[in-house]
C-alpha cells in the first residue's frame, strides 16, 4: 500500500469537505440575509400602515392639523406632535436600515418622500426645527434638514380637501360651476 497515495486522497477528500462546508455556510448566510431583509421590509410596511391608519382612520383630526390654518388646540398639538414623532421615528428606522444595508437605497428613497409630505407645511417645519428633531440621530436630522432646504413650502394634504370637495360636487362639476 502506497501511503503517499492514501495521504493525497485524504487531502483531496478533506479539501472537498471544506469547500462543500463553505458553500453550505455561504448559502445559509445568504438565506439568513434574505430573510432579514424581508422581515425589515415587512416591518416597514406594517409601521407605514399603522401610521396611515392612525392619521386617517382613527384620528383624522391629526391629518387635518397638518394644514389647518387656525391655531391648534392643546389636544390637537399633542396629537399632531405624537403622530409626527412616531412617523419620523419610523423614517429614522428606515434610514438606519438603508445605512446598514438591510434595504436598498431605492427603497429608502421611496420612503424618504414621506418626510416631504409630513414636513412640507410651515407648521410641521416649525415643529421639526423647534421640537421634533431633538430626539433623533444627528446625521438623520442633517439629512432631513437638507431635504427640507431643497423643498418649497407646500401642503400635500390640501390636495385631499380638493379631491373630497370635487367628489361632493359630483363628477363633471368644476369648482366654478358648483352651486
Amino acid at each position: 500500500m502506497n501511503w503517499d497515495a492514501v495521504s493525497a486522497i485524504a487531502e483531496v477528500v478533506g479539501v472537498v469537505v471544506v469547500v462543500s462546508s463553505l458553500i453550505y455556510l455561504a448559502r445559509q448566510v445568504q438565506q439568513a440575509n434574505t430573510l432579514a431583509r424581508a422581515q425589515t421590509r415587512q416591518r416597514m410596511v406594517e409601521q407605514a400602515q399603522e401610521e396611515i391608519y392612525k392619521g386617517f382612520v382613527d384620528e383624522p383630526s391629526i391629518i387635518r392639523s397638518l394644514y389647518k390654518s387656525e391655531p391648534l388646540s392643546e389636544t390637537e398639538w399633542i396629537q399632531l406632535s405624537g403622530w409626527l414623532l412616531a412617523a419620523m421615528r419610523q423614517r429614522e428606522y428606515e434610514w438606519f436600515q438603508m445605512k446598514d444595508g438591510n434595504i436598498d437605497e431605492a427603497i429608502w428613497n421611496a420612503y424618504k418622500k414621506v418626510i416631504t409630505i409630513h414636513l412640507a407645511s410651515p407648521r410641521t417645519r416649525n415643529w421639526w426645527e423647534t421640537f421634533g428633531k431633538y430626539p433623533f440621530d444627528p446625521d438623520f436630522c442633517a439629512m432631513v434638514t437638507d431635504l427640507l432646504n431643497d423643498l418649497p413650502d407646500g401642503n400635500y394634504f390640501e390636495q385631499f380637501e380638493t379631491i373630497i370637495a370635487q367628489q361632493e360636487r359630483g363628477p363633471g362639476v368644476t369648482a366654478d360651476k358648483a352651486p
